[in-house]
């Protein structure tokens, strides 16, 4: 968290948005500091195709997940670090625009907008 810190200054950040509270799945979701943070609190309920609203206009990609290997976990999100999340550009959930994932339960991740001029440098090349 703290190198999320250094690299997104989100805890100094004053853009933050409620996206979601779902009591029933455990799900909290919410944007600030120019991230998407989305919360699994269910203790064994994954989600798959979960619409979470954004208002960020761009395909996301996941910066750090607490499913990882480095953390103790399954590692079930690897694919999420490594390629994206494509924006739906219809409303949901009071935002402009929406993604889907999938959220294992007692999973957190955090998702960032992927800018248009960004997505050659950062995404790894696909074979051929």
């Amino acid at each position: 968290m703290i190198n999320m810190e250094e690299k997104y200054h989100w805890l100094s950040a004053k853009d933050e948005y409620v996206t979601l509270k779902h009591e029933g799945d455990k799900i909290v979701a919410f944007e600030k500091g120019g991230l998407l943070w989305i919360f699994n609190f269910h203790p064994n309920k994954s989600f798959e195709h979960y619409r979470i609203g954004t208002n960020y206009p761009y395909e996301h990609i996941i910066v750090l997940d607490t499913d990882e290997k480095r953390f103790a976990g399954k590692d079930r999100l690897r694919h999420g670090h490594e390629n994206v999340f494509p924006i739906i550009k219809e409303p949901w959930s009071g935002r402009n625009n929406y993604i889907q994932v999938y959220i294992p339960s007692r999973v957190a991740m955090v998702l960032r907008p992927l800018f248009p001029e960004e997505k050659d440098q950062l995404l790894p090349k696909k074979s051929q």
